[in-house]
């Protein structure tokens, strides 16, 4: 336990665990989904998983038409792009504040901040097909 109350003589302390941050925020490698990558495992505090839910309104308006924001697990946000998705490398994720907090930790401090979107980790080649007339 990071955070909790800490009694020091007549006095209690309140101790809050670190906040978690973003490792790494990178494109799938096919280009359809952002993962988001924290360094400590996460909770999120109230509410239904969703973008409106984890990030500010100007990054969802570059996530397209109907994104889909959930956990994958308490270490991974997977965002699937929506329909005419405009996000790129080097665009940012604003996030919400008062959202993610440290799992299982009654006291903690809540991400918050920017983070700058990543290039796949190994992304797909492309595959060229030439059609045409035969001889």
């Amino acid at each position: 336990m990071d955070g909790g109350l800490v009694k020091v003589g007549d006095t209690t302390l309140t101790v809050f665990a670190n906040a978690p941050n973003v490792s790494e925020v990178r494109f799938s490698d096919t280009a359809g989904e952002l993962l988001v990558d924290f360094d400590i495992d996460v909770e999120i505090t109230s509410g239904v998983e969703s973008c409106q839910l984890f990030l500010a309104s100007e990054t969802i308006v570059m996530l397209g038409v109907e994104p889909e924001c959930f956990l994958l697990s308490t270490r991974e946000l997977m965002i699937v792009l929506g329909y005419d998705a405009n996000i790129t490398t080097s665009d940012v994720l604003v996030f919400n504040d008062n959202v993610f907090k440290a799992h299982s930790e009654q006291y903690s401090r809540y991400l918050s901040g920017s983070f700058p979107v990543n290039a796949p980790a190994t992304p797909l080649k492309p595959t060229p097909v030439i059609t045409g007339m035969q001889r």
